[in-house]
């Protein structure tokens, strides 16, 4: 009886009704989980695809599946999205694949996988992102590679870059067009590409930002004169060169252009805003039942305010699905600003647990190794958990002890999340020699 009467007293005491409830919210969340967490059984791209196969129903409908990352350097992660890609692409005819990385280099790649020109090595350099110089990516261009010796050409898989950044093959090639269409216009090129270069430089150093915006903002103009003058031109310029070579430079021209629109103005994110457009794009040129593997970090392929995401999810409805990746602790590969704030040499960061009631936190209480876990039709509804933020790890391409490592995100920022209870360092391959972009 006494006991029944504290029991009372404290349920009534202010702010115990509360953490009553939060804490009958959390353990609701975690059984959850539990309930819903499809275990991965290896992330090796090399094994079946059994326990894979529930997510042809997950993904029905879908024509573009965002695979992301929390980290850019976790070789787990970029081993599972090789393996998922292997599903998408034999089981669900996934036939494009779209890298967060330079359009213009990237082309390199397609004629790599498609037709056998150059080799794996460079494809996974040229796309300049350093991330990505790694053995797990090399691994997964050359699968492509043979996959479309053997495919028809209507389940061929071509390789896209979706990025507006590193634009010196757009400018040689456009320079090139110019020879043709309108010789007297190269030099003009060559000196704005010239000033577009050293606006690049500054807004991809920290600490002069502000500077490259201001460059940029110097030289938006003239860019987009020459996109007026081959979009006005069409006629006269495609007769010249072909359909192919003038689509391709109005393509180069539009990167261009991007990328001064986006680093002019440090106050909106329009770099997500044409990476969404770049995707679309390819997938008009599709047709209708093109399907598309998007890879990027998790702040891109999210649905969160003003990502690349948030944009196709608006303007696609349903037909995108965004699976976030996150981890428990172990270690990956950064450039590590702590070190040496100019040097492309990456570092291998070690982490350790996450922060108590952190997503990864919740997420390691499944009870497996990896698994997936569908967001989209499992009952979210009902679940008060929805409606939090939640902390998760977030390392783009630097990292700092001095940063934050976790950032608070809503659930409904993803379709669905693979979580991988121990990252390894993804492993840098040997450049033979090669000069690194």
């Amino acid at each position: 009886m006494k006991y029944f009467v504290f029991l009372l007293l404290y349920l009534t005491i202010p702010g115990t009704k509360l953490i009553a409830q939060e804490d009958s919210d959390e353990n609701q969340f975690v059984e959850w989980i539990v309930r819903n967490a499809r275990e991965i059984k290896t992330v090796n791209p090399d094994e079946g695809f059994e326990d894979l196969r529930h997510l042809k129903a997950v993904l029905r409908d879908v024509k573009v599946v965002g695979l992301g990352e929390s980290t850019h350097g976790t070789s787990e992660f970029f081993k599972m999205k090789h393996r998922l890609l292997r599903f998408l692409v034999q089981e669900m005819n996934y036939t494009r694949f779209y890298l967060e990385a330079s359009m213009s280099r990237c082309r390199y790649i397609n004629d790599y996988v498609l037709y056998g020109k150059g080799n794996a090595d460079s494809a996974t350099l040229i796309q300049g992102f350093v991330p990505w110089r790694v053995e797990e990516v090399r691994d997964m261009i050359e699968w492509i590679r043979t996959y479309n010796k053997s495919a028809t050409e209507e389940k061929k898989v071509s390789f896209y870059g979706i990025d507006l950044q590193i634009n010196d093959l757009a400018w040689e090639q456009l320079k090139e067009f110019y020879k043709i269409v309108k010789e007297k216009k190269v030099t003009e090129l060559a000196n704005l590409q010239q000033k577009a270069d050293s606006a690049a430089i500054q807004s991809n150093n920290l600490n002069s930002q502000s500077k490259g915006a201001i460059l940029f903002g110097a030289i938006h103009k003239e860019i987009m004169g020459i996109v007026d003058d081959i979009v006005m031109n069409q006629g006269e310029y495609e007769y010249k060169v072909g359909k192919e070579n003038y689509q391709r430079n109005l393509m180069n021209i539009k990167l261009i252009a991007q990328q001064a629109e986006s680093y002019k103005n440090l106050m909106v994110n329009f770099r997500d805003y044409y990476m969404a457009q770049n995707v679309l794009h390819l997938q008009n040129q599709g047709g209708d039942d093109t399907k598309g593997v998007v890879w990027a970090h998790n702040g891109h392929i999210s649905k969160g305010w003003t990502t690349m995401g948030s944009f196709l999810a608006e303007i696609m409805g349903k037909k995108y699905y965004a699976i976030g990746f996150d981890f428990f602790s172990g270690s990956f590969q950064s450039r590590n600003k702590d070190i040496n704030n100019t040097s492309h040499n990456w570092d291998i960061i070690p982490l350790g647990a996450p922060p108590a009631k952190s997503l990864p936190w919740y997420l390691n209480k499944a009870g497996h190794e990896n698994f997936f876990i569908d967001f989209r039709f499992t009952g979210i509804e009902n679940l008060k958990a929805f409606s939090k933020s939640y902390p998760m790890h977030s390392v783009g391409s630097m990292y700092s002890a001095s940063w934050p490592q976790v950032y608070p995100e809503k659930l409904t920022d993803y379709d669905g999340l693979i979580f991988i209870r121990n990252s390894t360092p993804a492993k840098n391959f040997s450049r033979k020699g090669m000069k690194p972009f």
